[in-house]
């Protein structure tokens, strides 16, 4: 199209700086239909290509030992990541929700956000959908049916396709979020991309992972001990939403034993008289303890070092 001719043109003349042009856009310009478009498309992002994964990760690790500035992050996110990650409600959720991560230490956003491929789940692979009439959508596929499919796009773009419009579907196996972030940006804008991220936590998005049935042990302690002050809180949230009467389910009972843990290190009384009020008796249970309480109590008992 004429259009895309345009913004080539002005690309090749360095007009639009390549830098400026969102990833996920320059991702679709170089997997077009149009042979035309794609060979020119390689031939001027040639020189911003992604390189390797791996180098890059290594270039970035300065960005780890960077005091970050999450108001800075703030501003990064929104123009760089909202295409797909909604944080406060700034932005889209096509991708996942960055507050609920198994694992947020620094080094694992890093890699996450560097090399998106390393990990992804199967609901977060991209799909390339190729109509009749000529035209390339990639996004997620939320939805197929006897009529079609439905595919999920950067912005929270929404578009339904009938079967009889589609000329090929394929998942392309690789995540929905396009390699090559990193390009204009250097490691203290990362280290203010992860501060922002990391001080985004609270008492819900902890709960959320201490309780998620993906979530090992060690992710657990690790969450706790990065923010052992939201501890208490999100012990006190898991607890509000369990039954005194019903069974609870062993990834609840492993998330109050370490939250309680956590809570009890801080070696605040005033804190270990609240965990105790927790595990008290209640008038609906008869006088019996639940067994996430007992757990709680043994927990309590134990001698503190």
């Amino acid at each position: 199209p004429a259009f895309t001719e345009a913004f080539l043109t002005a690309m090749s003349s360095k007009q639009i700086p390549v830098q400026e042009i969102p990833i996920a856009t320059r991702d679709k310009l170089l997997k077009s239909t149009d042979p035309h478009v794609a060979q020119r498309s390689a031939t001027i992002l040639a020189a911003s290509r992604p390189p390797s994964r791996a180098a890059v990760v290594k270039q970035f690790q300065p960005a780890l030992t960077l005091a970050g500035d999450p108001a800075a992050g703030a501003a990064l996110f929104a123009k760089t990541c909202s295409a797909c990650h909604q944080i406060n409600a700034v932005g889209h959720a096509v991708g996942p929700n960055l507050l609920v991560l198994t694992d947020r230490s620094a080094a694992a956003l890093l890699t996450a956000i560097l090399d998106p491929n390393a990990a992804v789940a199967g609901e977060y692979l991209a799909w390339s959908l190729d109509t009749t009439d000529g035209r390339n959508l990639t996004g997620l596929l939320a939805e197929e049916s006897a009529a079609g499919y439905t595919i999920l796009q950067g912005n929270g773009l929404r578009e339904s396709i009938p079967r009889s419009s589609v000329k090929k579907i394929a998942n392309t196996g690789l995540s929905v979020m396009p390699e090559g972030l990193e390009q204009g940006l250097a490691p203290h804008d990362l280290a203010n991309l992860i501060s922002f991220l990391q001080s985004n936590e609270n008492p819900g998005t902890l709960v959320s992972l201490l309780t998620h049935p993906d979530t090992t042990d060690a992710q657990r302690a690790q969450a706790l001990a990065r923010r052992p002050d939201l501890a208490l809180p999100a012990l006190d949230q898991i607890a509000s939403s369990l039954s005194v009467t019903e069974p609870t389910a062993p990834v609840h009972l492993s998330a109050i034993k370490l939250a309680c843990r956590t809570v009890l290190a801080r070696n605040d009384e005033s804190d270990a008289k609240h965990l105790r009020d927790l595990a008290a008796p209640r008038p609906e249970a008869n006088g019996k303890l639940a067994d996430w309480q007992e757990q709680l109590l043994a927990v309590l008992n134990q001698p503190r070092p």
